[in-house]
């Protein structure tokens, strides 16, 4: 798509190529004139995308344009060529583009001979990954940023689904360090809850149903050591968000030399909390389906606890 602007008294071509903008000046023409430049453009932008014509080589795109799809000319008359030449308006055959599986083919055999097996494994690998994305025969030239960035988004998805996979088969084979992590994480979330009761038995018996109950929704294989430790790193970042807010409910009323490190303090407890939610949320969406006996929580955990308030026994007969 071309446009026109309207500068200092003269007309400019706007026009964009492999997802870059480019411009070239007109100088003082006619709209007319601009138009049907434009219009002209447009004609050899669409020939360049239908692989119908190729820009020259050591010519740019703008000089291609500017000049109707030809080099810039030569100062002074070209010398007569020898021999027969061909009729000036048919076109020369386009050149074959470089695709993905014919720059992978000779990088490999550029550097197969320098490379070690395991990089080169890994090279392929990044190849495989890249043409089952855009595909064998897709134009390396025509390659655009928006691809290479929908590509990169993929493969980081792709990556945090495998390294929670690997890391599920890792945790199947330690039991005993499950074990551990575990009770480590029983005896933390103990700890915050009683800090939480301060002494007040039905309050934490309250908090502690509560826990049990919010961190058995979260698991969908309560089997699952990845599963139960992610749930308690949940609960637990959860608790500690808890007790800062019931610490300082007013940020109004802290002293204003803490007020800074008491905000620091809650923003990075809610970080936390928000990063382990959303580790959980990914292990529930990768489930096996057969497990998937409840639907994901999407919801964030919210505890709406009250201290319950000691009725007053009157002394009086």
């Amino acid at each position: 798509m071309a446009a026109l602007q309207f500068r200092h008294g003269g007309y400019r071509v706007l026009f964009r190529y492999h997802g870059k903008q480019h411009t070239f000046l007109l100088g003082q023409v006619s709209k007319e004139e601009a138009e049907s430049k434009a219009d002209q453009v447009e004609y050899l932008l669409m020939r360049l995308k239908q692989r119908l014509a190729t820009v020259p080589p050591g010519v740019g795109i703008v000089e291609y344009v500017q000049f109707d799809g030809q080099a810039r000319p030569a100062e002074g008359p070209p010398p007569p060529a020898e021999g027969p030449q061909p009729p000036a308006d048919v076109p020369p055959p386009p050149a074959a583009q470089l695709s993905l599986a014919q720059l992978r083919d000779r990088y490999l055999a550029t550097y197969e001979a320098s490379l070690e097996a395991n990089t080169l494994a890994t090279i392929r690998m990044h190849f495989r990954h890249l043409a089952g994305q855009l595909g064998e025969r897709f134009p390396i030239a025509e390659l655009s940023l928006a691809e290479l960035q929908q590509y990169v988004e993929h493969r980081a998805k792709a990556q945090g689904r495998l390294a929670i996979e690997e890391l599920g088969r890792i945790l199947d084979h330690q039991p005993g360090l499950v074990a551990q992590v575990a009770d480590l994480s029983a005896h933390i979330r103990q700890d915050l809850i009683d800090r939480l009761a301060k002494g007040d038995q039905l309050l934490k018996q309250s908090i502690e149903k509560m826990v049990a109950a919010r961190r058995n929704e979260l698991m969908v294989d309560p089997e699952c050591p990845i599963q139960t430790l992610t749930a308690d790193r949940v609960m637990i970042h959860q608790l500690e968000v808890w007790l800062l807010a019931s610490k300082f409910p007013d940020i109004t009323k802290v002293p204003i030399g803490l007020v800074r490190r008491v905000q620091l303090a809650k923003d990075r407890a809610e970080c936390r909390a928000r990063s382990a939610l959303k580790a959980m949320q990914m292990l529930r969406r990768i489930a096996p389906k057969a497990a998937q006996v409840r639907p994901p929580s999407e919801k964030p955990i919210v505890f709406k606890l009250k201290k319950r308030k000691r009725r007053k026994v009157s002394s009086g007969g």
